[in-house]
């Protein structure tokens, strides 16, 4: 996730659908946990939005499994501090492992959204995760079938990632001169 706002170019499609969900819902509070990136432990504010770094630096054996109990801290701590109604992890990976089990003990929902490449066969994930149809979202009707090929499991529904037009300046002014 972004470490702050000037970092527009780390997941757009993620940051434009946290921040749109916030913004659509404001009763509801969006808290995001960090698993990898950015690189340090921290508790910060991106655009109102809580987010909680877990500090894993893509680094691998022990350090990773020191990353997901972060994680799983953390959402323990968000649970204990918030009336927590479920989790959305984005992507059938490590993110969506702790959160399972975090979820599976604390009895709350939890759902994965399907983001591409987690769809895959070679997924190693996701016969740890061993996901119900209930708790999977595909971002397209092609990853929903791959996800059927590969894993035959069918996900429930599919979300597209959406644009927000208004992060685009006008195309067209009054003002403007056309020059042919």
């Amino acid at each position: 996730f972004p470490e702050d706002v000037k970092d527009t170019f780390f997941l757009p499609p993620i940051q434009q659908f946290v921040e749109s969900a916030s913004r659509i819902n404001s009763e509801l509070k969006i808290v995001v946990v960090s698993f990898q990136i950015p690189g340090n432990i921290k508790r910060y504010n991106w655009k109102g939005i809580e987010v909680f770094s877990s500090c894993g630096k893509n680094k691998a054996k022990f350090f990773r499994l020191r990353t997901w109990f972060r994680a799983f801290f953390i959402l323990r701590k968000i649970k204990n501090e918030n009336n927590l109604i479920g989790v959305l992890s984005l992507w059938a990976t490590e993110c969506a492992l702790v959160s399972k089990y975090f979820c599976w003990i604390y009895s709350h929902k939890h759902y994965i959204w399907l983001q591409g490449q987690d769809a895959r066969k070679s997924n190693q994930y996701i016969n740890r995760i061993r996901p119900k149809s209930n708790e999977l979202i595909a971002m397209s009707d092609f990853l929903r079938e791959e996800f059927i090929k590969n894993h035959k499991v069918r996900p429930f529904m599919v979300a597209e990632n959406g644009v927000n037009p208004d992060i685009f300046p006008p195309l067209y002014s009054e003002n403007r001169t056309f020059d042919v």
